[in-house]
């Protein structure tokens, strides 16, 4: 049996060699206005200010047998009512864990940030702009009502066709469209996942940023704003 002695060496050398597997770090996710519900991978666990405790692994590149690797990417959605939803990625990865030896055991995730912190913008900031839509009047006797024919494929894609944009993000692409006067852009979820803003390039070959505004998941939407140099014409 060991000593005490050798023990406390032995404890002593893991700490100086690996700190990770000694220590833990904290994690904290603030917002403004803060009271927003955090919700990391789909599971709500708490809200801002909300801090955890990590392993140190989780933040620092490691080649050794000890300590704790983050095993999967992790996004975290920050939603308060009344307020833009916003959605953060906070690892970077996957990389490949390679021991001292050589041995190659697997990809891990590291976080970027130990504090992530959202501004939140209000709802009635961010969708700015009217939605029209042209109904014809109700007439006093249906049975008189004359049905205009439908316009032409051609004519549609042709009046449709300025709407839509190209939006490119740091590893994929995708479109959207806008829905307001002032530079709002509907597109899927999926495709504005873990991004702040989207490159848009509309049809004249013009490229904007579009900032995030909102994302619902469980519907597949997401809605941006487009920064103009001006809003002319928009």
């Amino acid at each position: 049996m060991a000593s005490r002695s050798q023990l406390l060496c032995s404890l002593a050398f893991l700490v100086s060699f690996c700190p990770s597997f000694a220590r833990a770090d904290t994690l904290k996710i603030t917002s403004t206005p803060s009271g927003a519900s955090v919700e990391i991978n789909g599971v709500i666990v708490g809200t801002t200010p909300y801090e955890e405790q990590v392993p140190g692994g989780y933040f620092h590149k490691t080649k050794t047998a000890f300590g704790r690797r983050l095993q999967r990417s992790m996004i975290v959605r920050i939603s308060l009512a009344g307020y833009t939803t916003k959605e953060v990625q906070m690892t970077e990865g996957p990389m490949n864990w390679v021991s001292l030896k050589g041995h190659n055991h697997g990809e891990y995730w590291l976080l970027k940030l130990d504090h992530f912190h959202v501004d939140l913008d209000p709802i009635s900031k961010a969708f700015t702009g009217n939605i029209s839509a042209d109904v014809p009047q109700a007439m006093e006797a249906p049975r008189e009502a004359e049905l205009k024919p439908e316009p032409a494929l051609e004519d549609v894609i042709a009046r449709a066709k300025p709407a839509v944009v190209r939006l490119k993000g740091l590893s994929k692409s995708g479109s959207g469209f806008f829905v307001t006067e002032k530079g709002v852009i509907a597109t899927n979820a999926h495709l504005a996942r873990g991004e702040g803003s989207l490159l848009a390039i509309l049809l004249s070959g013009e490229q904007l940023t579009a900032n995030i505004i909102h994302i619902d998941p469980d519907r597949d939407i997401a809605l941006l704003a487009a920064l103009f140099s001006t809003q002319a014409g928009k």
